[in-house]
């Protein structure tokens, strides 16, 4: 699973969160990420998936630049269906 804004790096934590209580600090927090390193780093694996013709990307709930990542029009509808040209269908992961 590739995820813009690596969030699991955020939280190195263990044994004073419960299992599920990491999901409330994962989308309190944003990955802020500059053009570069959203081109160098976290944008090539989308880049291949969509060259190689997949139907759909699932969308997570982390923070990127300030806005959900599955609010995010940026990402959603700029580098992924204009710059990538990606064709399909965007779903959350819900």
């Amino acid at each position: 699973k590739h995820l813009i804004g690596n969030e699991q790096e955020h939280f190195r934590q263990v044994g004073e969160w419960k299992e599920n209580d990491w999901q409330s600090l994962k989308s309190s927090i944003s990955s802020n990420i500059g053009d570069r390193a959203m081109h160098e780093i976290y944008l090539w694996p989308f880049a291949d998936v969509v060259k190689a013709g997949v139907g759909s990307v699932m969308c997570s709930y982390n923070q990127v630049n300030n806005s959900y990542a599955s609010e995010n029009s940026r990402i959603m509808n700029y580098l992924l269906k204009e710059e990538l040209g990606f064709q399909g269908f965007v779903i959350t992961d819900w």
